[in-house]
């Protein structure tokens, strides 16, 4: 393709013209020089205005479609030709003097030297500028008005002129077509309008380079360009040495905001939720992908201080520890091609610190008018150049965000790599206020032995109220006045609360965290020693019991002083692990003191009731003397009845030893069976006889002997149960005093069937030996 040069023409007045034909050759074959106007001034052309050109070139059969705009407020004009598939723009601007020209999305820029500009040497259009520049020379030399003709159908006046342009040594014959009473779409009836521009001429009186060009004249527009993008460069063009404009508007050092990236190469869109503490040094942001890679969305906490990432599923709460490296959101490379870390600037972030920034103009984006700038940067990380696009709320455009309300929002960001289409971060709710230090809650990533909670307690002093303060910054001020003063940083602080009581006091709870738990040697600067969790809280209750004050004002001016009273630890292990007494149950029956008395004593004797009735085949049986039991602390009755009264061997409590519990509700006393002195019975010969069959014994009610003793053994079961669910474990003498205590019930229980045995079932074998019916018989 033929080299782009861009040539700047100088067009010559009338006395001018007429020197300029003798010394420089002007070219007659071409036209005649008038000397003396004749016939009516020309109509005028609007200040500001746009149009579609339709050039048609004679003699090559080509068409050249070419889009004009005028803006006479911000002097800015532009004109883009197409042909044969490439497109040329022109803009010039006369506020800075100077105009570049874009071809194949590249740029050039060069100095306005004259008012009129004509294309590169392309395709032969040596001879193509704006039509309003041939107008303007008309009317500064001499032409002649023609008769009326039509053009199109319409009535149109017709002028013309012959004209020579030094610089480029081109002669024309240039004539211009008006209509006349014609309401045209976009214009006022009364308003000439012009319809048709037809340029003749030669270059350097050559014919090879003659030219004869007709451009008709379409959707003329009488006023300024409604749409500014018209006299911009297309988006995503940066043009190197073009005058930078106004500054772009600067950043905050801090912000929260919402982030839409969309990928339109892709077709996703992913969001980014950003709350950036630079004093802090500290970064969360949350996402969730649009290509289904993570399960659940998730949160990153980036900490610089100690060089530590934190990663936690927001639905299941897992949290994972990792160092921070090159390649992380938010993380820059120290220097090239290092491993060393630091953390970005919110410029850096947005690609604006090393960037070569340009001023583009005003567009629309999400129906909000922007201001737009234009940069190109270098990106470490990849090698190689982006140019990105910056927009901000336009002057009269103003966002309420936060606690805030503020113009010159940022609204969008594109970046453009190449690809058909830019990555788009479309900003949302951008707050430049510093995000709450609670926003950064890495309570989960440590482990219960991790953690220390506090609960704190505050005055007011002079009778003020707290409730004048904003609850949220008292919460901020309070988590870095007070990790300053346990010598730790603002995130080892998390799960406020606050609570205020009467007005003039409040308590403060909060949990304190461990130390991180890596160690980053990639860090720059290395991270401070930090202090371990305990010694931290110590730290923290010199300064609040030692009358620790804050000074704090209110939203109407005044101030407002609170002081430490005291602190206290919390251990929720502790606290919630203590042993208790479990609730005794009503029984139908009573149970023995536990444990039992060192000194044993004997229990009064009461008269035993009506017994319940066990029938039987036998008739009465002769009471026996039992055996003396051991004396014990409390009273147990049971009775045993049928047609002949028989007092068994009574149970026996033994003596057992509870394991230690902290706390132990003692048990209701219970009784223990009485202490039944019995007749004595001389023993006497037994005599020998084969066993009998038995015969079948049916009881109607099971004895209160038998009863009661199961309920004792069940109920010491129960409170070895309890004992061993209360404490962390059963001591040796414990061990050994329930192994005893169950030998003891077995003892007891086996007293009860040898009783049983010998009452009811020896009676209906009366050849079997049985002491008590050989004392009857013989």
């Amino acid at each position: 393709m033929t080299k782009y040069v861009a040539v700047v023409l100088v067009v010559l007045f009338a006395n001018f013209q007429q020197i300029s034909a003798e010394v420089f050759g002007f070219d007659n074959s071409v036209c005649t020089y008038i000397k003396n106007s004749e016939g009516g001034p020309m109509p005028s052309w609007s200040i500001g205005y746009s149009t579609d050109v339709e050039w048609k070139m004679l003699g090559k059969k080509t068409v050249v479609d070419v889009k004009e705009f005028w803006d006479p407020i911000d002097e800015v004009r532009s004109i883009t030709a197409s042909i044969e598939g490439v497109t040329v723009q022109n803009i010039i601007s006369d506020k800075h003097t100077e105009y570049y020209t874009i071809v194949n999305n590249k740029c050039t820029v060069n100095n306005l030297e004259t008012e009129m500009i004509f294309f590169p040497d392309i395709y032969g259009l040596q001879w193509l500028t704006m039509t309003k520049d041939w107008y303007k020379i008309m009317r500064q030399t001499t032409k002649i008005q023609n008769s009326s003709t039509v053009i199109r159908s319409m009535d149109v006046d017709h002028w013309s002129s012959c004209l020579y342009v030094l610089n480029f040594d081109i002669t024309a014959h240039v004539d211009i077509y008006f209509a006349k009473d014609w309401a045209l779409p976009q214009n006022d009836p009364n308003v000439f309008i012009p319809v048709r521009i037809e340029v003749r001429g030669r270059i350097n009186g050559t014919d090879s380079n003659a030219f004869h060009v007709v451009g008709d004249l379409y959707n003329f527009n009488a006023s300024p360009p409604a749409d500014p993008l018209n006299l911009q460069a297309p988006a995503g063009i940066f043009c190197p040495g073009k005058y930078p404009g106004k500054p772009i508007i600067k950043l905050p050092d801090s912000f929260y905001g919402i982030i839409e990236i969309v990928n339109r190469e892709q077709s996703t869109i992913n969001f980014q939720e950003i709350w950036y503490h630079a004093d802090q040094k500290i970064i969360r942001y949350d996402t969730k992908t649009s290509d289904g890679s993570d399960s659940d969305p998730y949160m990153t906490i980036l900490d610089f201080k100690t060089g530590i990432r934190y990663k936690i599923d927001k639905y299941i709460g897992n949290c994972e520890t990792e160092l921070v490296v090159v390649g992380d959101n938010f993380v820059k490379a120290k220097s090239l091609n290092s491993n060393n870390i630091a953390i970005m600037s919110v410029t850096e972030f947005f690609h604006l610190a090393k960037a070569y920034i340009q001023y583009v103009g005003k567009r629309l984006t999400r129906g909000i008018l922007c201001d737009v700038w234009v940069g190109t940067y270098f990106d470490d990380s990849v090698s190689r150049n982006f140019t990105a696009e910056w927009y901000f709320a336009a002057q009269g455009w103003t966002e309420a965000v936060g606690l805030i309300l503020q113009t010159g929002s940022f609204i969008k960001m594109d970046i453009f790599g190449g690809a058909q289409y830019p990555m788009s971060y479309q900003i949302h709710r951008m707050d430049p206020i510093e995000p709450s230090l609670s926003s950064f809650d890495l309570y989960n990533c440590f482990k219960p032995a991790q953690k220390a909670h506090v609960v704190a307690r505050f005055s007011v002093s002079r009778g003020k109220l707290i409730s004048q303060i904003s609850q949220l910054y008292l919460q901020d001020i309070l988590q870095a006045k007070l990790t300053d003063l346990a010598q730790i940083d603002s995130s080892r602080m998390t799960n406020i609360l606050m609570e205020y009581y009467d007005g003039n006091e409040f308590y403060f709870s909060a949990t304190l965290l461990d130390k991180a738990p890596l160690n980053n040697p990639r860090l720059i600067p290395p991270a401070i020693y930090q202090v371990p969790l305990f010694a931290a809280f110590d730290f923290l209750r010199v300064q609040i019991e030692g009358k620790w004050s804050q000074n704090v004002s209110t939203s109407t001016g005044d101030h407002v002083t609170f002081y430490g009273v005291n602190i206290v630890q919390l251990n929720y292990q502790a606290e919630l692990t203590t042993t208790t007494a479990p609730t005794t149950p009503t029984l139908p029956y009573n149970v023995p003191t536990l444990p039992h008395p060192t000194t044993p004593h004997t229990t009064k004797v009461h008269t035993p009731p009506i017994p319940p009735s066990v029938t039987t085949e036998r008739t009465t049986i002769t009471p026996f003397t039992p055996t003396t039991p051991p004396t014990v602390s409390s009273t147990l009755t049971t009775q045993i009845t049928s047609r002949r009264t028989a007092t068994p061997k009574p149970c026996m409590c033994p003596k057992i030893t509870c394991p230690p519990a902290q706390t132990q509700t003692p048990l209701p006393p219970s009784s223990c069976p009485p202490t039944v002195q019995e007749p004595s019975a001389k023993p006497t010969k037994l005599k020998t006889q084969m066993p009998i069959k038995q015969s079948t014994v049916t009881l109607k009610q099971p004895t209160k002997s038998n009863q009661n003793c199961s309920a004792l053994i069940r109920q010491m079961q129960l409170a070895a149960d309890n004992a061993k669910k209360s404490t962390t474990g059963v001591s040796k003498g414990g061990a050994a005093g329930i192994g005893i205590a169950m030998l003891i019930a077995g003892a007891v229980m086996g007293f009860i069937l040898t009783r049983f045995y010998h009452v009811k079932w020896r009676r209906n074998n009366p050849g079997l030996i049985n002491d008590m019916e050989d004392n009857n018989r013989y």
